[in-house]
């Protein structure tokens, strides 16, 4: 993402403090904190904000680990497929915490980042794990879903390209937790359609 905006991936990341093989052994353990402040120095034309949005629109499903992925194929509805990503999330990420609560009639899925304090460039990670979840509830109630509210536990503000992307979603920075608000209908309807599906491939049978 960061080449296709024109940064000057190679030469950053020569002067960095990251491994210099990097490219070639991407599930290499790094330093986040490194790793963010190459990320925001490399990409800094950008506001943190709106370079963790694009590169959270470039993840899908697809870029979960294979267990997850698998994990999340056992299930049907918007809710169950969240609780097998936070199961899941458990052994893929040290230091991601993610969990669900029950507020009223909305659902809050967390996604906490241990050890990174209030680091300037938090929101980069945060986006990656929030679009995770948008990606989770996406696939069973539909790729024009938005969530109800997205809080960043980060100070950084929306840019005018992140509000233009969730025009109906709440948007808070700088709070207690990094989450995701998800309606309780929302989850209703995901499972009205997944029913409807199911009962359309038995009707083909």
């Amino acid at each position: 993402m960061l080449r296709e905006i024109g940064a000057p991936v190679d030469r950053d990341l020569a002067r960095s403090k990251l491994p210099q093989h990097i490219k070639a052994t991407p599930d290499l353990y790094i330093s986040i904190p490194a790793a963010l402040e190459w990320i925001a120095r490399t990409g800094h034309d950008l506001h943190p904000m709106e370079l963790g949005l694009l590169a959270a629109r470039k993840a899908s499903l697809s870029s979960l680990c294979p267990a997850q992925q698998a994990a999340l194929n056992t299930t049907q509805t918007g809710l169950k497929r969240l609780e097998a990503l936070a199961a899941s999330s458990r052994f893929e990420d040290s230091v991601l915490e993610m969990g669900i609560r029950q507020e009223g009639d909305d659902v809050r899925v967390i996604c906490d980042m241990a050890g990174l304090g209030r680091h300037p460039f938090m929101c980069l990670a945060e986006w990656l794990n929030l679009q995770a979840v948008i990606s989770v509830v996406s696939s069973v109630a539909g790729p024009s879903w938005n969530p109800r509210g997205i809080c960043f536990a980060s100070r950084s503000h929306p840019t005018e390209a992140v509000q233009a992307a969730f025009p109906d979603t709440r948007i808070l920075v700088d709070q207690p937790h990094t989450s995701v608000t998800v309606g309780r209908t929302t989850d209703a309807r995901s499972d009205r359609v997944c029913k409807r599906s199911a009962g359309l491939v038995g009707a083909r049978r």
